[in-house]
């Protein structure tokens, strides 16, 4: 199995002294050697059967974050105690048959298969990573297009 650095890249060691902060690669991987990281049904399952809440969960439509109570549900509690921000799985969906980008951020800290992705690609490249996924539909563009001020690995698997 390929380490991260070489998943995302196509050559790691190519990458870490030729491309890395300097220029643009664009490394076509098959889409079944990453969806294991994060597959369709494993973002039905963080929205569905977990207490996923914001900030772990944004959505945005036309280049701008929609505010919080568009997706969140109150009146949840638990031990007589209000838990706020708690995604509403039915509001998420709504918003995204419109059009809406659903931005999943910091994956890496809580679903396993990329805490352990994120890991080893920050031994490789001795630097700290993260992992948000944007899942927009068809037809829809939830931001513009932009240039980050940080470096970034993107890939689409769908």
């Amino acid at each position: 199995m390929s380490s991260p650095l070489e998943l995302l890249s196509g050559d790691a060691q190519t990458f870490v002294d030729k491309v890395w902060a300097t220029r643009v690669l664009v490394h076509e991987a098959p889409a079944e050697q990453l969806t294991h990281l994060l597959s369709l049904e494993d973002v039905d399952h963080l929205l569905t059967e977990t207490a996923i809440r914001t900030p772990s969960v944004r959505v945005a439509r036309d280049g701008e974050v929609l505010p919080d109570p568009q997706f969140v549900r109150s009146g949840a509690t638990v031990a007589g105690r209000p838990v706020t921000g708690l995604v509403d799985a039915r509001k998420v969906l709504k918003l995204f048959e419109d059009g809406a980008t659903l931005v999943l951020q910091a994956l890496h800290r809580f679903w396993p298969p990329l805490t352990t992705f994120v890991a080893d690609l920050e031994l490789e490249l001795g630097h700290p990573c993260q992992v948000n996924a944007y899942l927009t539909p068809p037809g829809s563009q939830g931001f513009a297009v932009h240039e980050d001020s940080h470096d970034v690995f993107v890939f689409q698997t769908h």
